[in-house]
């Protein structure tokens, strides 16, 4: 009898444990029918917002190219400097505008040789105000040769701008540094490519949420402060490009974020 019952019960534990894996498997198909139906969701908005902005953006540039060429005799270089990054940053948008009507339309990107050394510099460039206005510094050494691969030159810009706008965020003053390394990886079947090795010194990231951190709208920050889709859209693109983006472990001191990308867009 005693034994029977020691039965009963066993099998009333795991058929507990088994409704509770189920149940917790239902919720997670579901937070996932709810995350890809906010993605649909937020592909549609997007592409109307694109055709939106498109029509000031081009008005814009447009505007900025005209300055541009009236002050080239007058103006100093410092002037024609900001001029250039407005007409880039402009050109910017558009190309980004583009890009979600091709992601909306289900369209291929159009790839080109583009050189890491550059991609990184001006990213670095164009945050280059934020940057000093938060009192942190930032160190990269371009290889000594180029550093090709086939890529979108704008998403792979996006991709450091949004590694280095999320360190930003959580840099102390002063004290805060970014280090951007760039090596190049050993031949394989694929061929050669390149490592991008991200590293701030920031307060890092918990175990507990490492698993999560590339998940489309997963944020840490306060609400209206992050729209969790930075590294989402990072993962998305080193994806795009054949690579990968992996986080080292790091513990409390920092975080380093590892991008490979084989120069043929042959997988890593």
């Amino acid at each position: 009898r005693h034994e029977l019952a020691d039965l009963t019960q066993q099998f009333n534990q795991t058929v507990d444990k088994l409704r509770q894996a189920k149940a917790k498997e239902d919720q997670m198909i579901q937070e996932n029918l709810a995350r890809a139906d906010r993605l649909v969701t937020l592909g549609e908005v997007a592409a109307e917002i694109a055709h939106e902005v498109n029509n000031p953006a081009g008005i814009i540039l447009t505007r900025a190219e005209l300055i541009r060429d009236e002050m080239q005799d007058e103006a100093n270089d410092t002037y024609l400097e900001d001029i250039e990054i407005i007409i880039r940053q402009t050109e910017k948008i558009a190309d980004t505008t583009r890009s979600i009507l091709h992601y909306a339309r289900q369209l291929p990107q159009s790839f080109s040789d583009t050189d890491l050394n550059e991609v990184i510099a001006q990213s670095i460039k164009i945050l280059r105000p934020r940057i000093q206005k938060a009192r942190v510094n930032i160190s990269f050494t371009p290889l000594e040769q180029p550093a090709i691969i086939r890529g979108n030159y704008n998403q792979l810009e996006q991709v450091f701008c949004n590694l280095t706008n999320n360190s930003l965020d959580v840099l102390p003053p002063l004290n805060g540094r970014i280090e951007v390394a760039l090596t190049p990886l050993p031949a394989n079947g694929n061929g050669g490519g390149y490592q991008i090795r991200f590293t701030d010194n920031g307060p890092g990231i918990p175990e507990t949420i490492r698993e999560e951190i590339f998940s489309p709208f997963f944020t840490t920050k306060e609400d209206g402060k992050g729209t969790g889709l930075g590294l989402f859209i990072v993962r998305n693109i080193i994806a795009h490009h054949h690579g990968r983006i992996t986080l080292s472990a790091n513990g409390s001191a920092g975080a380093t974020f590892l991008i490979e990308i084989r120069n043929g867009n042959g997988k890593v």
